[in-house]
C-alpha cells in the first residue's frame, strides 16, 4: 500500500463509530465508500453539529452534518 493515497486511489471506505465507555458498544455515526476526493478516514471529532473526519491519504477534511444519513459502501442508505 505504499502508493495508496495521493498517487493512486485506495478505495478504502470510511466508517466512524461512537463507543459507549460503560458498555464498549459501538454505534455507527457515519459510513460511506471511497471516492475520488476522500477515502480512508482515520480520525474524527464532533465539532458543534458536524462530524470532521481526517484521513491519512486525503488532502482535506471531510465535514458532514451529524444528522446526515449513513451511506453504506454498497450505496444503500439507512437512518441512525
Amino acid at each position: 500500500m505504499g502508493l495508496c493515497g495521493f498517487l493512486l486511489g485506495c478505495g478504502i471506505g470510511t466508517e466512524v463509530a461512537r463507543i459507549d465507555p460503560a458498555t464498549f458498544q459501538a454505534a455507527t455515526l457515519f459510513e460511506r465508500g471511497a471516492n475520488e476526493t476522500f477515502s480512508a478516514g482515520t480520525s474524527a471529532i464532533v465539532v458543534g453539529d458536524e462530524l470532521w473526519i481526517g484521513s491519512f491519504v486525503s488532502r482535506a477534511l471531510l465535514i458532514v452534518p451529524l444528522n446526515e444519513r449513513i451511506q453504506r459502501p454498497d450505496g444503500q442508505e439507512k437512518s441512525r
